[in-house]
């Protein structure tokens, strides 16, 4: 029986590389695509296989047909970076609906969408609220055999991430902003969440859902702040800021050009959900780490990566 073929989709970002990884690791065929003038240097996916592409372009012209049986949708404009309302709609909702097109018309009838835990009606967010409609997209587009995957804030030692940001901050800073006390923030471990998306592949039962891909917890920023702190071995001092004074913050820093936290960010943490983890565990299966486990394998010397763990049995 020859492996699963798939197409992951924003290849070298934070998500899509983790994914490419964990799945070519797990014996799957891996096809990705990539933006235009990136860097392929420490993929594990041979060039060959990857696909120059932009969400704004037309799909027809750039990917191959008849290549992959499932695509997961990990590209985005994120709420990593200030981004104007226009290029964001383009690239969530816009390019989601281009790549459905192709998929049908191609014959691929399996669609894993990564959206968000932000993605919600109260969230006014611009990253939010496309995130939302490109749902949508995905559940009208005939698309036969889709899967909506919204993960909570994903814990990964890599680089990238508003998890990073965070950890950053707490290493060099004397003291770090707590943006309000709302106590819905949920994480997610990255190799669980790519063990997520993995099972959402091969569960039947997983198609024409909708599952919140994190912990069951209900965290401030404060408390995720103070759990990062001590994984690092740090005692910053951790100094409460109203959410609107962070608004203004982050409204003045992306207008710099350098953003600690962008307005989506901090609108992100006041409308934060609680999650609903039941077809996580009773669907794929995935009885995730909570946020203080996660840490113990990302802090130094707690042998990161060694325990998969994560799947009920």
């Amino acid at each position: 029986m020859r492996a699963e073929r798939v197409l992951v989709t924003g290849i070298t970002g934070f998500i899509g590389s983790a994914v490419s990884n964990h799945l070519h690791s797990r014996g799957f065929d891996v096809y990705g695509t990539v933006r235009p003038g990136r860097d392929l240097s420490g993929s594990c996916v041979s060039s060959d296989r990857i696909f120059r592409y932009d969400l704004s372009d037309n799909p027809h012209a750039c990917l191959p047909s008849g290549t992959v049986d499932v695509i997961i949708h990990c590209a985005a404009a994120t709420s990593e970076r200030a981004i104007d309302a226009g290029a964001s709609r383009a690239a969530n909702i816009d390019g989601t609906s281009n790549l459905l097109d192709w998929a049908k018309k191609v014959g691929i009838s399996r669609f894993i969408y990564l959206s968000t835990m932000s993605a919600h009606g109260e969230n006014p967010s611009n990253y939010a609220q496309t995130k939302l409609e490109a749902e949508e997209v995905v559940r009208a587009s005939g698309i036969g055999e889709w899967v909506i995957l919204r993960p909570g804030l994903v814990l990964a030692s890599a680089s990238r991430g508003i998890f990073n940001k965070m950890a950053r901050q707490i290493r060099v800073l004397p003291f770090v902003p707590t943006l309000g006390r709302n106590r819905c923030l949920c994480t997610i471990a990255m190799e669980d969440l790519c063990m997520a998306i993995e099972r959402a592949i091969v569960v039947r039962e997983a198609r024409a859902k909708e599952i919140d891909v994190c912990a069951d917890e209900n965290l401030s920023f404060g408390d995720l702040a103070r759990l990062v702190a001590g994984a690092l071995g740090k005692h910053p001092v951790l100094i409460p800021i109203p959410l609107g004074v962070a608004l203004f913050v982050a409204r003045l820093s992306s207008a710099l050009g350098h953003p600690v936290l962008t307005e989506d960010n901090v609108l992100g943490i006041k409308h934060a959900r609680a999650p609903d983890t039941r077809l996580l565990r009773e669907v794929l299966g995935i009885q995730p780490r909570r946020v203080e486990e996660s840490l113990r394998l990302l802090s130094p010397g707690a042998g990161m990566g060694k325990n998969r763990g994560g799947i009920s049995r």
